[in-house]
């Protein structure tokens, strides 16, 4: 099964995979956690346009086929939390925050 699904989603974090690709991890309102590969994303700049930064909502369009993994279509900044950036300590409580998401919010879960 394959579809095509648009959607907001915050950022939670983003692992280099292989020579180009990323993974990223997302958290949205409709589909909970959510994994997705980014293909060529630290090759192209145009491709994701910076929109994987954690802390940043996003308007993702993924290809979803039932796996593990969603393949990211298109992202693009929606919200851009540049405050939390300036202050060391508002960065650290949102990474304590961007963390314990990760770990308790379940997969494919609204």
């Amino acid at each position: 099964m394959r579809s095509v699904v648009e959607t907001d989603a915050l950022v939670v974090r983003t692992v280099a995979y292989g020579e180009a690709d990323v993974i990223a991890t997302f958290v949205t309102e409709t589909h909970g956690k959510l994994s997705a590969i980014v293909r060529g994303a630290r090759k192209s700049k145009r491709r994701a346009q910076g929109a994987l930064e954690p802390f940043h909502t996003v308007r993702v369009s993924f290809e979803d086929r039932g796996g593990d993994l969603v393949t990211i279509r298109e992202a693009r900044v929606v919200r851009v939390r540049a405050g939390m950036l300036a202050s060391l300590p508002a960065l650290e409580a949102g990474g304590l925050a961007l963390r314990w998401l990760r770990h308790l919010v379940p997969a494919r879960h609204p």
